[in-house]
């Protein structure tokens, strides 16, 4: 048998029982003390030095070095105004009384790291905890009623047994109870009423007289889901478009806007979209269909809306996505009386476009810079050679009045002018400037005609002369084509455009209406006014693939080559189907029209 162990104690001695409770005691006093020593460093050490810094900011510095969390409100005074303080190792409250000394705000902690600012008065204010029940006339406690501190957010609502309890309430405030279909009431902080609080039905909303479909119900016998607004809840809303002032006003009549601008229509919906293509309810002022955002918010007198199938059983299938109702005023028998309001509003755009390029010729020149600086080419294939020399003999005679040749420069726009004029009278009625006059002999100048002529074959002589006959003889040497002569590639609007950008410079400078028509004209000629009465931009109402292009696909905005002729003859030809896999367009033709376009 083991013999039993004494342990001494210099300074008392106790039973094992009694030393396993002591042990005990001392552990849970060192863990405590520990937890305390942890607490305390972890929310009572700020350092921190503030200069001349909003209030508001130097909370935010505070949050940053500790673990405390700083809440008040925004419209709470003195938030903006500057503080300077410097703390070490401080607590909180030792923190506190350097940051709001000499304001009138104070602060409160809500639990060991949150810290509540708060003003003075909001402090020394007294507040109580009021109970009660809520019951309606026939003693049934009412559920849900609503227990508010007027101008406050500070409520509740009562429980099953109509049961409420309210906190932090000031001894003089005034506290409103609501609840649908019953009249309000208020009383202030301190009344015993609020004990026991009946709610009596407010009548005046049952016999309401809502107008559903046909014919009119009272509210206490409707059993659809409708909701109606009259005038009195609109008239105080600023708004010169109804959909602005019905936002927010009907539950489930969805109002949204696609835009900020302040012509923007509004869109309308019933309990939200209810098909995939979209819907919107049918809308009847005074029994006839028509749109809200056209109808004056002055002018309505009541507004329902319908928002269950029931009103399919009188509109049918048109009231699938609900019914909206307008009541407009009428007359009443009295004195006349004149109310005036008005709406305005104004709109500036966002982006200012002061710099931007409006001057279609101009884009087109600084295209084809960049273009030549990226690929040795111009983007859109024109030169200011085609009006070069006409620009400069403006440019000469609008500048140079004094000069000993402005007679002679003038002479010569005179005879430009009136070459322009006598070679228009063969090309009635298509009203484009012919592509010029040949001579029979070109064809024969090898070094020059086939370096001026594209796509060029064997054969040239034949298809030149041919192409000769059948334009306009002027003498036995000189022929007048109204169409180019063409080989492989075909087209005209490139020649006449260029042309009618010369007529249009020379008429600026002669002030010639009939030089400025035949330069309209050939702008009035691209968008349809020709012989087959078809636009030939892209993008304007048609594939248009019997024109002579060629470009992969579609596009939209761009001018084909032109208009051919029929082989070798000198009318215009729009073939009923194209044989080409592909189309053709040149960027010269497009830059050519916005060069033209500049002139008006």
């Amino acid at each position: 048998m083991r013999e039993p162990v004494y342990l001494s104690n210099p300074f008392n001695l106790f039973d094992m029982k009694d030393r396993k409770t002591k042990n005990l005691r001392t552990m849970r006093a060192l863990c405590l003390s520990l937890f305390l020593s942890v607490s305390l460093s972890l929310f009572s050490q700020i350092t921190v030095t503030v200069e001349n810094t909003p209030l508001r900011a130097a909370l935010k510095k505070i949050e940053q070095v500790s673990d405390y969390k700083f809440f008040y409100n925004e419209k709470l005074a003195g938030l903006d105004q500057a503080v300077t303080f410097s703390v070490s190792n401080a607590t909180i409250a030792q923190t506190m009384q350097k940051v709001l000394a000499g304001k009138e705000l104070t602060y409160k902690m809500e639990s060991d790291n949150v810290v509540v600012l708060l003003h003075k008065e909001a402090v020394s204010q007294k507040t109580k905890t009021i109970t009660g029940t809520i019951v309606d006339s026939s003693g049934e406690p009412v559920i849900g009623a609503s227990i508010v501190v007027k101008g406050t957010t500070n409520g509740t609502i009562t429980d099953v047994d109509g049961n409420y309890s309210l906190s932090n309430v000031p001894e003089n405030s005034t506290v409103s109870i609501s609840y649908i279909g019953y009249q309000p009431l208020s009383y202030p902080a301190s009344s015993k009423e609020l004990s026991r609080v009946i709610l009596k039905e407010d009548a005046e909303m049952l016999d309401e007289v809502i107008v559903v479909g046909y014919g009119t119900t009272k509210k206490a016998n409707l059993s659809g889901a409708v909701d109606q607004i009259s005038s009195k809840e609109i008239e105080h809303r600023v708004s010169g478009n109804a959909g602005q002032v019905l936002q927010g006003m009907i539950p489930n009549l969805n109002v949204s806007f696609s835009d900020g601008s302040i012509n923007s229509k509004a869109s309308f919906d019933v309990r939200g979209v209810g098909s995939i293509n979209g819907g919107s309810p049918l809308v009847l002022i005074d029994g006839v269909e028509g749109d809200m955002n056209y109808i004056n918010p002055k002018d309505i007198e009541s507004i329902s809306v319908l928002k269950d199938a029931s009103s399919a059983a009188i509109y049918g299938a048109r009231a699938a996505f609900g019914v909206v109702l307008i009541t407009t005023k009428n007359p009443n028998a009295g004195k006349i009386q004149v109310n005036y309001s008005n709406h305005f509003g104004w709109s500036n755009p966002t982006i200012n476009t002061d710099n931007f390029i409006t001057d279609g010729l101009e884009w087109a020149r600084l295209s084809d810079k960049l273009s030549l600086l990226e690929n040795t080419s111009t983007y859109l294939g024109y030169t200011e050679e085609d009006y070069a020399y006409m620009e400069a003999l403006a440019a000469l005679c609008e500048t140079q009045s004094g000069h000993a040749e402005y007679e002679q420069w003038i002479r010569a726009m005179k005879l430009y002018g009136g070459y322009l004029k006598n070679i228009m009278k063969y090309v009635y009625p298509y009203g484009m400037v012919p592509s010029g006059i040949y001579h029979k002999d070109e064809v024969k100048d090898s070094a020059n005609f086939y370096a001026v002529q594209v796509g060029i074959r064997s054969g040239a002589d034949k298809d030149f002369e041919e192409q000769l006959e059948n334009g306009i003889r002027l003498d036995k040497e000189h022929y007048l084509r109204i169409f180019p002569v063409w080989f492989s590639f075909k087209g005209n609007i490139a020649v006449h455009l260029s042309t009618g950008k010369a007529a249009a410079i020379c008429a600026r400078v002669l002030k010639d209406k009939e030089l400025k028509d035949i330069a309209e004209q050939q702008l009035f000629w691209v968008v349809g006014r020709n012989p087959f009465g078809q636009s030939m931009i892209y993008g304007e109402g048609s594939n248009y693939p019997q024109l002579y292009t060629a470009l992969p696909g579609e596009t939209v905005g761009e001018i084909p080559v032109g208009m051919q002729s029929y082989f070798n003859e000198d009318a215009p030809y729009w073939p009923q189907f194209n044989t080409a896999t592909y189309k053709e367009v040149w960027g010269s033709s497009a830059a050519r029209w916005l060069m033209l376009v500049s002139e008006f």
